[in-house]
């Protein structure tokens, strides 16, 4: 087994080196560009996930889950992995002419052009953005505001609540991004950061939340300021934000207990070294131990999803009182079946190898290869606020949506795209663009 960790990293790190070289001094593109977005996600999930694995001689969350794939299983990962990250990088300048070709974002800001309808806009979603995070806000000593039931199959339903009553939560965040974007870093927009990120700290549930509202700050930065390559301040918030998602994750109640007085922050910090303590840092960013646990129990196992999972985008819409037993879950394969996979991502590349092998995950990187590369261009040129807004939304949600797969960030992205749209429609903005330099 350490001989197949030893080249499943080595040849992740070699992959990743020749896209991002093509990426960054070929094409130079930015780092908000969705190949930089993925490789980034790459180096973390797969290439330093294999390390760690291959350092520590054994895989905490194979050990977690009862799933444990062989050399062989390893060795294969390592190849359609490889081949997901080329297909993501290189398919698309095959397939779409110029769709890599010029890549600088020019420095965009939003601009108001009606401060009344704005105004409106923004108190009308600000309103519904608490009344949502007023259900997710727990009361005793719990993760969730709202209670949930669950089946044996991992489903999870809401009890005596609607998913549209919490769905406006994630408004919030849809709406300090466009504030970032019109008005950059202000004492204002520091300070309801600082507040809404302690909420979603003390909450514990979504760290994506914060996340999210890290990501839109520094990408609005980027592009109002034509910013390239990332600062290292912006590394290093990157690392803040990493840092905190890995300890919640250990943790979810750590920010809660610290407020309580019932434990110091160094406290907190131990206890998270020491649960850890065979581990390497990220621990909970192993997407390439969830992908190799696929492998290892696709097809032979479970048979393929054949894309059924996707099926969850549109019946997920309608609501439980016109269809008491909508299903949670769509999907073919029940991965609970399998081993202890509560709470476990198998990452977009696993979500797509689960159809139906190479040739479903060869699909699917190539379309959201494509695709993000293409609105990257869109939002180069546009003058609709709506599509500059969408290309950010997709960049935001690229760690989610990633690391999640297509059903598990569509919810946070339909709900963001929906309040861009109205803004656009209805909240006088505009894009405010310097000139490209030739």
């Amino acid at each position: 087994m350490s001989e197949a960790l030893f080249f499943a990293w080595t040849s992740f790190a070699a992959a990743w080196c020749i896209c991002a070289y093509y990426s960054l001094v070929i094409r130079r593109a930015p780092f908000y560009h969705p190949i930089n977005l993925f490789l980034a996600y790459f180096l973390v999930g797969y290439a330093y996930s294999a390390f760690a694995d291959w350092y520590l001689e054994h895989s905490f969350l194979w050990q977690y889950t009862g799933v444990h794939p062989t050399a062989s299983d390893v060795y294969f990962t390592a190849f359609i992995s490889n081949v997901g990250l080329f297909t993501f990088v290189f398919v698309p300048p095959l397939l779409v002419r110029g769709v890599h070709t010029g890549l600088e974002m020019p420095r965009t800001k939003l601009v108001v052009a009606n401060k009344h309808r704005f105004a409106l806009a923004a108190v009308f979603f600000t309103i519904l953005g608490l009344i949502g995070t007023r259900y997710t806000i727990p009361t005793d000593n719990t993760v969730l505001g709202y209670r949930v039931a669950e089946t044996l199959t991992g489903e999870q339903r809401l009890v005596d609540l609607s998913g549209y009553q919490t769905l406006p939560s994630h408004f919030l965040v849809a709406l300090l991004m466009i504030w970032y974007f019109r008005s950059g870093v202000t004492r204002l927009n520091v300070l309801v950061t600082i507040l809404y990120t302690i909420v979603r700290f003390y909450q514990g549930n979504e760290r994506f939340g914060f996340l999210a509202l890290g990501f839109s700050l520094v990408i609005a930065i980027a592009v109002r300021r034509g910013i390239r390559l990332p600062k290292l301040r912006y590394l290093a918030f990157a690392l803040v934000l990493a840092a905190a998602f890995d300890i919640l994750g250990t943790n979810r109640l750590a920010i809660r207990d610290v407020l309580a007085g019932n434990r110091t922050f160094g406290e907190v910090v131990q206890e998270y070294q020491t649960k850890n303590s065979g581990e390497l840092p990220l621990a909970n960013l192993r997407e390439f131990d969830c992908t190799a646990m696929v492998v290892a129990l696709v097809p032979d196992a479970t048979g393929f999803n054949w894309f059924t999972q996707y099926l969850r985008l549109f019946i997920w819409p309608i609501p439980r009182y016109l269809w008491p037993d909508k299903p949670v879950y769509t999907a073919n394969i029940v991965w609970p079946y399998y081993g202890r996979f509560f709470g476990q991502t198998i990452s977009m590349m696993g979500d797509a190898y689960s159809n139906c092998g190479l040739m479903s995950l060869v699909l699917v990187m190539a379309l959201y290869g494509i695709g993000l590369s293409f609105l990257y261009k869109r939002a180069q040129i546009t003058n609709s606020p709506a599509v500059f807004l969408a290309n950010a939304i997709f960049a935001i949600s690229t760690p989610v949506l990633f690391r999640d797969g297509e059903v598990g960030a569509y919810l946070f992205i339909f709900a963001w795209l929906f309040v861009a749209l109205c803004f656009s429609r209805f909240g006088g903005l505009r894009l405010a663009r310097a000139a490209r330099e030739q």
